[in-house]
């Protein structure tokens, strides 16, 4: 099974770091993290030992559902795990989603 991680952001870029530095402690980490970037600049972001893509739809955004479907759509991984942005994932939490899901 391979987890793709994936997070909506608008501003707020102190959770967005708590995030990934979170998942970067995972015992099983993500293939990969994708984040819907609700804002017209990319986030500046720590190293991360997994992908991390951010998909720009802009400061005029999407409705969140919409945004949710945009960061699905862009994911590789066969596993979905959506993470709210001020989430700090414990370090269980993606091989928990992963046993759960087998």
């Amino acid at each position: 099974m391979t987890p793709s991680v994936l997070t909506l952001a608008h501003g707020r870029a102190g959770h967005l770091v708590n995030l990934i530095r979170g998942l970067a402690l995972s015992e099983r980490p993500p293939a990969e993290l994708v984040i819907c970037v609700l804002q017209d600049e990319r986030y500046t972001l720590p190293d991360a030992p997994f992908p991390v893509r951010q998909i720009m739809v802009g400061a005029g955004g999407l409705p969140l559902a919409a945004a949710r479907n945009a960061a699905a759509a862009a994911a590789t991984g066969d596993l979905l795990v959506f993470l709210d942005v001020d989430c700090i994932p414990h370090p269980e939490l993606v091989g928990d989603y992963c046993d759960a899901a087998a």
